[in-house]
This record gives structure tokens, C-alpha cells and sequence, in this order.
């Protein structure tokens, strides 16, 4: 069953799924939910905005265009005049569509049908557009008339509401083509696919969630594919320590890191691991690097490479790769690990180059082994993606085909497990720096060490990678941050926690 504490993100069938349940649990009418979503849109809109400015209601065919017929008749009740134009094709609409354009006709609302470029209104500066065209259920390129009616609203100054998607937006998939330009959206129920890809976040604006009242049990009976990673469910994951434990009892992480002139990468790993509670720590590094490690992290115990790979039973978890290189000396050192271990590995960038070099490896990997590759990683490894729908569509494959945890990382990290998703809401651009995937590798490995289980320890460590940031760049900026503040900013990370399970 779902956590009652996750949010489900919605695809169009998800959704579909979601409203078509609540329409039999309810006896409600499409009309109902229409009339819901819009009453949902205009409480929202009222409350951000109350000027007696202009207001464009661009109507599509289908149900967000309903969704527009409502939200115009109910601005006229409340005293606005807003101006309704519909887009059509002199098709034949559905039955519901017809019958909320009948209400609106009967409230007198200005309306006027879109046939050519030649009805397009004059939309004045700072004039307000509400777009219902297309909904979160639109998989196809817009048509010549829809696309010079989108370019004709973003090349407006107007602020431009979108109802529950931009028009041009695919909720899950890409849509080549023209897109509204948002300066707001307000979705319903539930967030989409769609607003966790960086590629869209000129298009979403600031984007709300409203409820519609969909039925409140679905999610749990029907779990869906992606979920949103937030506080309370991280709460529910999170340990807080005992006063009678002591350092046994958060394991023995083991790093393999650092090489010619990637000294810095183990160094940030191996002090994100020390910082994120593992109870001990070794790096095993280059013999030639060791004072800079003893000097800088003199909490931590050092192997070295050239006396070959240690006995790994010692150690709790491992994590690979950070500034490792990838010579033949490296590529030995990792295949070794991957056939001899049984531990929880955590492998990243030079981890990825020399698996790229080896794909038949990728069958070695152990069951519970997380991954943490960015965007280019994953495509040196899995194959070229042309856009991010794609990139985080295989993803979820390969965590279904494969015992890992796949930790896609972005402007929101996706985290994949056995055909499941979750997408982070932590974190901030000023991580788009060299160090922060290595300090990433660092919080997790310990995490893993503390003996929290896979998929727990990828969440949690990526929640507070990104939270760290979050507090770091209050005191600071995003261009200044560097992966060192987002260490410091651990333990007040970790503070947030225990103060929020305080609370609860």
C-alpha cells in the first residue's frame, strides 16, 4: 500500500484512471469535475490577483477547454467580463463540452470563435490570459492555427495563467513545437511528470497545486508509478539516534577514491561521509596522496591502492569512483569489487567511465548496488537519450530489468527502484558545480553504512544533499556555492530533521 505520506505525480493515464474511479464512487458527472476545477483555478486566481484588468480566456475543444467555459462563468459571477475565445475546427464537440458552452452562453460572456490567425485579439500589456487549449492529456505537435495563437499569447506582455498545463506541454513524453509561455500554473490534484524536467521550467512558471476533490483512496489501492520526495515521507524513513548507541553500531565505510590530480574529490567524499554519521571511515586512496588526506580529514583511516584492494568484509558499504581514475590499475581494483563484494555499493562518475569501457560488467554488479550517474553518465551507459522524457522513461526501465537503485541526477533528482520513481523537491542550480555528485557519494555510502537499506539510503541522502544546499545558499548565493558549503550545511540538514520529527 502507498505511504500515506507520499504524493502521487500524475501521468494522463494515472489521472484518467484517477477521475474515472472517482466518477463511480461519487456518481458525479464530467461536468461536476469540470465545474471543481474550476471553481478550484478561480479561488486560487482570486486570491493571488484582484485587479479589474482585462482577462482572455483562450478555450480549447476537449475538457480543459470546459474547464475554461466554467472558470469564464464563474469571473462573470463574481463581477469580472472576462472574453471567451474558442478555439475550433467546426468538428463536433462532447456532449459535456456542449453543454458548459451552452451555461456560458446563457451568462452572457463575451464570446467569439477562433477560425484564422484574424480573430486572434489584441491582448494589452499586463492584460491577464488564462490558457485552457490543452491539458496534461495532449501526446501531438500543435497545429499551424494553435501554434500562431501560442506565439501570438507569448509574444504578448501579458501575465499568462495556464489551467493545469501550458498548452504544447507533454505531461510525460516530448512535444516538439510551440509551448505556452507561462507566468503561472495551476494544476490539479497533483503535480505532473512534466514538472520535474529542467527543459520545461521556462514554459510551467511558478506552478500551484489545487484539489478537485478526486477520490482520496485511489493512491493507495492504485500506487502510482512516480511519487514526490518530500519531508513527511522522509520523516517516515528517517532514524534519529539512541543516547546508548555508540560508534560500532554506524558501520565501517569504505572509500575508493582519489587519484592524480582528483586528490579533491576523495577529500569532499570521504568528509561528506564522516559528516553524514558513519561511525568509522576509510579511503582507499593513491599511497603518494596520504598526508593531504591525514591532514585534512585526520578523522579518517587510510588503505592504499598500491597494497592492493583490503579484506572487505570489515566494511558495511562502499562507494567507488570519486576522482578514482581510470587506468588499468583502477579498472582492476573496480572489477574486483564488483565480483568479490557483498556489501551495498554506491558507484559514481570515474565508476561510470570504466563500466562505459566494460559493459559486460554491468551484469557483475551486485543486487542493492546504487547508482549515481548525471545525465551524460547515463547515456554513456545505457545509450544516447534525445530528451529528458526519455532519459528518466529508461530509467525507470532499467530499475525494473535490474536490482539497483538508479539515482538520475538533475534539477530534480530522480531516484528508480523496480519500475518506481521519485522525484526530489530539495535542492537548489548553485549544486550545478564540480564536487557536489562526490559529496552525494559520500552522504550515501554512509547512510548505507548506518544500515539503512538501498533505496532508503539513496532518498534520504539525496533529500539532504539538496536541503544542505537549500540552507547554504540562505547565508550565500547560488553562483558561490561550492560543494564544501553543502558539507558544513550537513549537520544543519540533519538538525532540520530531528527538529520536524520533534514537532510531529
Amino acid at each position: 500500500m502507498l505511504s500515506p505520506y507520499c504524493t502521487p505525480i500524475g501521468s494522463p493515464e494515472y489521472i484518467q484512471q484517477w477521475e474515472k474511479f472517482t466518477l463511480q464512487q461519487q456518481n458525479a458527472s464530467p461536468e461536476a469535475l469540470m465545474q471543481r476545477a474550476a471553481q478550484a483555478f478561480v479561488g486560487k486566481w482570486l486570491l493571488l490577483h484582484h485587479s479589474s484588468t482585462d482577462c482572455y480566456i483562450f478555450c480549447g475543444t476537449g475538457n480543459n477547454g470546459g474547464d475554461g467555459f466554467y472558470i469564464a462563468r464563474l469571473l462573470k459571477e463574481k463581477g469580472y467580463e472576462p472574453q471567451v475565445f474558442h478555439l475550433t475546427s467546426n468538428g463536433v464537440l462532447p456532449e459535456h463540452i456542449r453543454l458548459c458552452l451552452q451555461e456560458l452562453q446563457q451568462k452572457e460572456v463575451a464570446l467569439k470563435l477562433l477560425r484564422t490567425e484574424s480573430d486572434f485579439p489584441a491582448l494589452p500589456a499586463h492584460s491577464w490570459v488564462i490558457d485552457a487549449l490543452f491539458g496534461a492529456g495532449l501526446n501531438r505537435a500543435l497545429n499551424p492555427l494553435c501554434t500562431h495563437l501560442v506565439n501570438h499569447i507569448n509574444q504578448s506582455e501579458a501575465n499568462v495563467w495556464s489551467v493545469d498545463m501550458p498548452s504544447g506541454m507533454g505531461a510525460n513524453q516530448f512535444i516538439s513545437g510551440a509551448c505556452i509561455r507561462a507566468t503561472v500554473t495551476i494544476s490539479f490534484e497533483v503535480p505532473k511528470p512534466a514538472f520535474f524536467l529542467s527543459l520545461n521550467t521556462e514554459n510551467l512558471g511558478k506552478w500551484e497545486i489545487v484539489s478537485i476533490g478526486l477520490a482520496e483512496d485511489f493512491p493507495a489501492q492504485y500506487p502510482p508509478v512516480l511519487q514526490l520526495l518530500h519531508a513527511d515521507y522522509i520523516l517516515t524513513i528517517f532514524k534519529p539516534r539512541q543516547a546508548h548507541q555508540h560508534k560500532g553500531n554506524f558501520g565501517h565505510a569504505l572509500l575508493v577514491a582519489g587519484s592524480a590530480g582528483k586528490m579533491g574529490a576523495a577529500i569532499l567524499a570521504t568528509r561528506a561521509c564522516l559528516q553524514s554519521g558513519a561511525g568509522l571511515v576509510t579511503a582507499h586512496i593513491p599511497q603518494t596522496y596520504a598526508n593531504a588526506l591525514h591532514t585534512d580529514l585526520p578523522e579518517s583511516m587510510v588503505t592504499f591502492r598500491e597494497n592492493g584492494l583490503p579484506a572487505l568484509s570489515p566494511y558495511r558499504s562502499i562507494g567507488i569512483g570519486p576522482g578514482m581514475g581510470s587506468d588499468i590499475a583502477a579498472e582492476e581494483c573496480l572489477h574486483s569489487i564488483l565480483v568479490n563484494c557483498t556489501q551495498p555499493l554506491v558507484l559514481d562518475a570515474d565508476a561510470f567511465t570504466m563500466l562505459s569501457k566494460h559493459p559486460e560488467w554491468l551484469s557483475s554488479i551486485p543486487a542493492g548496488t546504487i547508482l549515481t550517474p548525471h545525465p551524460k553518465e547515463f547515456d554513456r551507459l545505457f545509450g544516447s537519450h534525445t530528451d529528458e522524457y526519455a532519459r528518466a522513461t529508461k530509467a525507470l526501465a532499467i530499475s525494473k530489468q535490474h536490482p539497483w537503485v538508479l539515482v538520475l541526477k538533475g534539477s530534480h533528482t530522480l531516484i528508480c527502484q523496480q519500475g518506481k520513481g521519485w522525484y526530489n523537491v530539495t535542492g537548489n542550480v548553485g549544486l550545478a558545480k564540480g564536487g557536489s555528485g562526490d559529496v552525494l557519494t559520500g552522504m550515501i555510502t554512509a547512510l548505507l553504512a548506518q544500515g539503512y537499506g538501498s533505496l532508503e539510503a539513496a532518498q534520504l541522502g539525496v533529500y539532504l544533499h539538496g536541503l544542505s544546499a537549500d540552507i547554504a545558499v540562505q547565508s550565500s548565493a547560488y553562483e558561490s556555492l561550492l560543494a564544501t558549503d553543502v558539507i558544513a550545511h550537513i549537520p544543519a540538514a540533519f538538525r532540520t530533521l530531528y527538529d520536524t520529527n520533534a514537532e510531529n
